[in-house]
């Protein structure tokens, strides 16, 4: 499952990934990736930081809180570690920089996938 509040990055998103996996649901806000993670219960989530209603972080640690088992790889346009680290302490298992989403997010969700973290080599 993807949520981006920007159009063109969801359906990029979803290009790149539909490839190789099955995505069961795109989403524009945290509220509705809320509602659609209850409802799909995806393996994988990719969900934007930066999202009306409620941020991905918040998201983040409801889902985790709910126990959906959902792994959760947080996608932004900020290299910044403190983002990481707080989007992996509240159990995001990624964090993909937006820019190098296109190579990065494929082997971000096998990595997640297989109980490891992924983190973009852009951060710092």
């Amino acid at each position: 499952m993807i949520a981006d509040d920007n159009e063109e990055m969801l359906t990029l998103c979803k290009e790149v990934l539909q490839s190789e996996f099955d995505v069961v649901a795109t989403v524009r806000d945290g509220r509705a990736l809320l509602q659609a993670a209850m409802n799909f219960k995806p393996d994988v989530i990719i969900a934007d930081i930066s999202m009306p209603e409620i941020s991905g972080i918040e998201a983040t640690r409801r889902i985790v809180t709910e126990g959906l088992g959902s792994r959760i790889i947080l996608l932004s346009m900020h290299s910044d570690r403190r983002l990481v680290e707080e989007g992996i302490s509240v159990g995001a298992k990624g964090y993909v920089f937006k820019l190098t989403a296109v190579k990065e997010l494929v082997p971000a969700v096998y990595e997640v996938i297989q109980e490891r973290f992924y983190i973009s080599p852009q951060v710092k």
